[in-house]
């Protein structure tokens, strides 16, 4: 999934959208038609107005649901290898191709002192990455939900009609509700206080190249729910208190990316699901099957016991290590962790480099006490993980 780069974006100055839904730089169209992002910035004025660019460049689920008496550190979310090979959807879920709350100011300053959008750490911290934070946003802590998550209220958001593609480095896109899929194609992308509810055929949220991407207050659903459909595909990124929900998988997550402060829940479930020989979907809060410096934390991710995983890791798409799961709290499904280094074909690979901390664990699983389930492959390091109700340390799980 990978894209065109243009050269530094412009400021802006501020004009009224045309009543139509064109103006220069975004267009804006009244069906599924996708939205060029052309200049630097797209964002909502205080009174509601669109800004537009002044010299814009052209862009344009891993438990099985059957019976039975242990969990397997095998099972996969989806996308699994071992899934049947019929229909199109399991072609779709297989591969990387498909795959609170204030008003930000507009900067009118030029683009020579403007400073540029922090970018993803080169150096990630070992355990626990800092979290990025915005100072304009005043949100309530501890576990990430509906009121410190996802869109800040009062939040006046402008319409985009379809897709909206950003391909030009450093764009800003704030305060938008984008009513089709938003796919990234350049580094240091911005995106703000926008509410993002995806099209039938794709993820709502499609990261397909780019580093240093930011997406901060944003709401994530799935306007069309089908069964080879995930909430988003995130590489390269930093998401902070994003509600995100309504997929097959909350997320398949990449490499050089960090979820901090977010909300993930309400996964969709398919009781029939091609990828998955016909069984139930493997749904999966976070499904990672390759990459490394991966940072998950602080983070509620809630799961249901029907569902597959909280954190389902395997080796599927190739050596999965560097993976930091910390400080989240975290419930449901088969077992609430699933780690298995197995790749291709189901063959149980080694896998090492995973770190899970301080997390806090619910009961509401499958398998009853299964917080964390690795196979015999694979090697982790725990510490402080315990069941959130009695401060009780969990055992981790260890067979094929």
């Amino acid at each position: 999934m990978q894209a065109v780069r243009f050269s530094k974006p412009v400021w802006v100055v501020a004009i009224a959208a045309v009543a139509v839904g064109t103006f220069a730089g975004v267009a804006l169209t009244s069906s599924n038609g996708p939205s060029a992002l052309t200049g630097a910035v797209v964002s909502a004025s205080p009174s509601g107005q669109l800004i537009k660019p002044s010299s814009p460049a052209t862009s344009s689920g891993s438990a099985s649901s059957s019976a039975s008496t242990s969990p397997s550190a095998s099972q996969t979310g989806s996308g699994s290898a071992s899934a049947s090979t019929s229909a199109s959807a399991s072609a779709a879920r297989s591969t990387e191709a498909r795959a609170d709350r204030a008003q930000l100011p507009v900067s009118t300053t030029s683009a020579a002192k403007r400073a540029a959008p922090p970018p993803l750490r080169s150096t990630p911290a070992p355990v626990k990455p800092a979290i990025t934070t915005a100072p304009t946003v005043a949100r309530p802590g501890g576990r990430p939900g509906p009121t410190n998550t996802g869109v800040p209220a009062g939040t006046a958001l402008s319409v985009v009609n379809g897709d909206l593609v950003v391909t030009t480095p450093g764009a800003v896109i704030d305060a938008k509700h984008i009513k089709g899929a938003l796919i990234i194609r350049a580094s240091n992308v911005k995106v703000t206080r926008s509410l993002i509810d995806g099209r039938a055929g794709t993820d709502s949220v499609d990261i397909q190249s780019g580093s240093g991407i930011l997406l901060q207050d944003d709401e994530v659903t799935v306007a069309q729910p089908a069964v080879t459909i995930d909430s988003m595909h995130v590489r390269g990124a930093t998401l902070n208190r994003l509600n995100i929900h309504g997929g097959v998988d909350g997320m398949k997550l990449g490499s050089n990316s960090t979820v901090e402060n977010c909300w993930i829940h309400g996964l969709q479930y398919f009781s029939s699901d091609p990828a998955q020989g016909g069984k139930p979907t493997h749904n999966d809060t976070i499904q990672i099957m390759s990459g490394s410096n991966i940072h998950i934390v602080g983070n509620y991710l809630q799961a249901i016991a029907t569902n597959n995983a909280a954190v389902q890791i395997t080796q599927d798409k190739g050596t999965t290590s560097g993976v930091y799961i910390s400080g989240n709290w975290a419930d449901g499904g088969g077992c609430t962790f699933n780690f298995s280094g197995h790749g291709p074909g189901g063959t149980l690979l080694p896998m090492s480099g995973i770190s899970a901390t301080n997390n806090r664990f619910g009961h509401n699983t499958k398998f009853a006490g299964c917080a964390i389930l690795t196979d015999l492959q694979t090697t982790i390091t725990q510490s402080g993980n315990v069941f959130d109700d009695t401060g009780a340390p969990i055992v981790v799980q260890r067979h094929n």
